[in-house]
Parts: structure tokens; sequence; C-alpha cells
């Protein structure tokens, strides 16, 4: 089976979202399951932005996870913006610091 990256993984639902008409099994979703998922995803990509894990263990700094971090666009419900503004987070200040901090690391 392909490993998909988190990131590959979400455009791929954006792209062609699956059918999540699961009948008498269906799960309803709630603002606040929105709002921990998004939290997970941000935090995630920034871990591997860094090349942390949750685990303790480094890892190899992600490019496509700072991509995502550097994108302004909002067109999508999981961008670095909409999971900054789902938890109450200014995406331009959190990406400026994220910045300096990057420039530091790189050193």
């Amino acid at each position: 089976m392909e490993q998909l990256s988190l990131q590959l993984l979400l455009n791929r639902f954006e792209q062609n979202p699956p059918d999540c008409s699961a009948g008498d099994d269906a799960v309803t979703w709630h603002d606040h399951d929105c709002q921990r998922l998004k939290r997970a995803v941000l935090v995630d990509s920034i871990q591997s932005a860094f090349g942390l894990s949750s685990g303790g263990r480094n890892r190899r700094p992600s490019s496509t996870a700072w991509e995502w971090v550097m994108s302004s666009k909002d067109n999508s419900p999981f961008s670095f913006n909409q999971c900054c503004y789902s938890n109450q987070l200014d995406p331009t200040t959190l990406r400026c610091h994220l910045k300096i901090y990057y420039r530091r690391y790189q050193r």
C-alpha cells in the first residue's frame, strides 16, 4: 500500500472527496471535532516542517509542510489559514514567528 503524506492525502480528498454517505454507520461531525482535527493538522505540519515528531525523535524537515505553512491560499478547509482561524490564531502573526524560528533553525 502506498504511504501518503498528510498534505498529499488532503489534496486528494479536495480533488475527489470520498462518498461519506455511510447510511446508519455515518458519523456526525461537530464544530469542535473539526476544530480538533484542524489543530492536529496544524501542529503536525509545523512539527514536520522543522523535522520534529510528537514522539520526540527528529526526522528530516519537510519542505512540503513548510510550503503549506507559507501558502496564503484560503480556498481549502484544511489550508494553513483556515486551520489557524478555526483555532483562534492569526495566520499572518503565526507565520511571521515561524519564519523567524525557521531562519534561526537553518543556521
